[in-house]
């Protein structure tokens, strides 16, 4: 089992893995993400930027709106394809 956190100090592996769980970083998680389905995170991140109403976003802006939150190789990524999103 995996858990996804951005506190990744408040889940040390020493006493999370007796219960056969380990921690990963969102970014890490989404690039994980991005490796085995791109076209569908992708369309996925598209859905929801188009679905930002108030104010809505450029894709642009967006990317910059998750990096901000800490998902650096996950936006460098994205930026390949921000034509599509």
């Amino acid at each position: 089992m995996r858990k996804v956190s951005y506190n990744l100090s408040d889940f040390p592996s020493s006493a999370l893995s007796k219960y056969e769980i380990d921690t990963q970083h969102p970014d890490e998680f989404l690039r994980h993400l991005l490796d085995l389905a791109p076209a569908k995170v992708i369309s996925t991140v598209q859905e929801t930027r188009k679905s930002l109403k108030n104010p809505p976003k450029s894709s642009s802006e967006y990317l910059a709106t998750l990096e901000k939150q800490y998902l650096p190789q996950t936006c460098a990524y994205l930026r390949e394809y921000e034509r599509l999103i």
